[in-house]
């Protein structure tokens, strides 16, 4: 009977939740820019650390990660393609590296950034800002 019940709840608790409504958050209107790192550490298991923040509102980082910035990591050439999240709203900008690629930073037109990871044995870290284009009045 135990075991039963058991299977009848955990078979409850697995099936998708259709009552429960998440909203996804979104940037803020007001937003005008804001500042981004993509921290890969090799040391580990190529753990990648995000963060995003509003330049002024120092201390304060903006989360998740997700809706302010894009990023893949490409296995063999151990390159990285990176972007503001919402690229119909901001144009990522102020790009550096440490360390730095010889073959340095790479955009395309779609508003993607892409670089390769200089340091397979040690950390890289990418640093931007995504900055709102001006609005049609």
């Amino acid at each position: 009977m135990k075991f039963a019940l058991g299977l009848l709840l955990l078979t409850y608790l697995a099936l998708p939740c259709w009552a429960q409504k998440t909203s996804t958050p979104k940037i803020p209107a007001n937003l005008r820019m804001y500042r981004a790192s993509i921290t890969v550490d090799y040391r580990g298991k190529r753990h990648v650390t995000v963060e995003v923040w509003n330049p002024d509102a120092p201390g304060k980082s903006l989360n998740p990660s997700q809706i302010y910035v894009d990023y893949m990591l490409t296995g063999i050439g151990d390159t990285i393609r990176f972007s503001c999240h919402d690229k119909k709203r901001f144009r990522i900008m102020d790009v550096s590296q440490n360390p730095k690629a010889s073959s340095g930073i790479l955009y395309d037109t779609l508003g993607d950034v892409g670089t390769t990871l200089w340091d397979p044995a040690g950390t890289n870290t990418i640093a931007f800002a995504c900055y709102a284009l001006p609005t049609a009045e």
